[in-house]
C-alpha cells in the first residue's frame, strides 16, 4: 500500500515537473519569435504569467507530499525547483541585448536538465529498492 501511494506521488510529481520544464524553457526559447508590436516588458509579463502556474503547482505538490516519499528524491526535486526559479529571475531582470543574456539562459538550461536527470535517477533508484510485500 505504501509503495502504491509513493509510486502515485512520483507519477504526479514527474508529470508536474515536465510541465514546469516546458514552461521554464518558454521563458527564453532558443528559437524565439518576437512580435515587433509587443514591448519587451509585455512579453516578459506574458511569459512569466505562463510560468507561475506550473511553478506553483510543482512547488505545492513537492511540499504537500514531502513526508510520503524518499528524502533523496525530495532534495533532487527541490534542486530542480531552485534552478527553475533562478532561470525565471534571470529572465525577469535580464535584457535581451545585454552581453551574457543568452549564455546565461544556455547555462541555466543545462543545469536544469542535469538536475532533472538527477531527480529521475533518484526516483528510479528509489523504485528499484522498494519491494512489494
Amino acid at each position: 500500500m505504501q509503495f502504491d501511494h509513493e509510486y502515485q506521488i512520483y507519477s504526479k510529481v514527474w508529470s508536474s515537473l515536465v510541465e514546469l520544464k516546458v514552461a521554464t524553457e518558454k521563458l527564453r526559447p532558443f528559437m524565439d519569435y518576437i512580435d515587433p508590436n509587443q514591448t519587451e516588458d509585455a512579453r516578459k509579463f506574458e511569459r512569466l504569467k505562463a510560468f507561475v502556474k506550473p511553478y506553483s503547482e510543482f512547488s505545492i505538490m513537492l511540499e504537500t507530499h514531502k513526508p510520503f516519499y524518499a528524502e533523496t528524491v525530495y532534495e533532487a526535486l527541490k534542486e530542480v525547483k531552485v534552478k527553475c526559479h533562478h532561470e525565471s529571475v534571470g529572465f525577469e531582470v535580464g535584457r535581451r541585448h545585454e552581453p551574457g543574456y543568452y549564455q546565461d539562459a544556455i547555462q541555466n538550461s543545462e543545469q536544469i536538465s542535469s538536475a532533472i536527470d538527477k531527480a529521475c535517477n533518484q526516483i528510479r533508484s528509489r523504485l528499484q529498492e522498494v519491494t512489494v510485500i
